[in-house]
């Protein structure tokens, strides 16, 4: 199930960072499927509570630090735990 799950968030998102914007069609072995609410939290393996991240951008979020490269933020909207529900808390450059 998990190999499954990891496919079909690669081909979701186009074997794209949602974070950086690194585009690695040809190395699936640098992405990772993230949690956006994490499993400890209550966060689910459904595809609407999963997203796409380099081996790099997913270690950062882990360490709750800022990419490296902010030239290949995108508008990407990131979402937040508020009050039990997933609510937009705007674009990368306004969460961090």
């Amino acid at each position: 199930k998990q190999q499954r799950r990891r496919r079909l968030t690669i081909r979701l998102f186009d074997s794209t960072c949602q974070r950086c914007g690194l585009h690695a069609p040809e190395h699936p072995e640098w992405l990772e499927v993230h949690h956006i609410i994490s499993r400890a939290r209550g966060g689910s393996n459904d595809s609407t509570n999963l997203t796409l991240l380099c081996i790099e951008c997913h270690d950062r979020v882990h360490k709750k630090k800022k990419p490296r490269c902010l030239s290949f933020w995108k508008e990407i909207v990131w979402f937040a735990l508020s009050g039990g529900q997933v609510s937009v808390v705007g674009t990368p450059a306004g969460v961090y």
